[in-house]
């Protein structure tokens, strides 16, 4: 997305104690900030769209093991996010031509469609 800004996303999570809807009841959790890079361009403000409908439906993130850190009560990505602005799928960032169609299906999932969010 050549020649457009960025929108970025910061998330900002306390740390806490597990609930009963984690895996790991009574048990803590770290602090953990995390950040979302987003094309300023249609297809960015799309996705921004759908991952604030998801995050204001408690769906964006989880409490759990993670994949890249090992760190077993972690606050994760439960929706997959751009958390690079470069290095593209692999890398988790841009450029990704078929990220907004597989962001759409895994918000669809969760009965989450774009056309029923707010404009930014």
């Amino acid at each position: 997305h050549e020649g457009c800004g960025c929108l970025t996303i910061l998330f900002s999570f306390g740390s806490g104690m597990q609930s009963e809807a984690h895996p790991a009841p009574g048990k803590p959790f770290d602090a953990a900030t995390r950040l979302g890079f987003y094309p300023d361009d249609p297809t960015g403000t799309s996705c921004v769209r759908l991952l604030r409908a998801a995050f204001s439906r408690g769906l964006l993130f989880r409490v759990g093991p993670s994949a890249t850190t090992g760190v077993e009560s972690a606050v994760c990505y439960a929706i997959h996010q751009k958390s690079q602005r470069r290095g593209g799928v692999t890398k988790h960032g841009w450029p990704d031509p078929s990220y907004l169609e597989r962001l759409s299906s895994e918000c669809a999932y969760h009965g989450i469609f774009l056309d029923e969010t707010p404009p930014l």
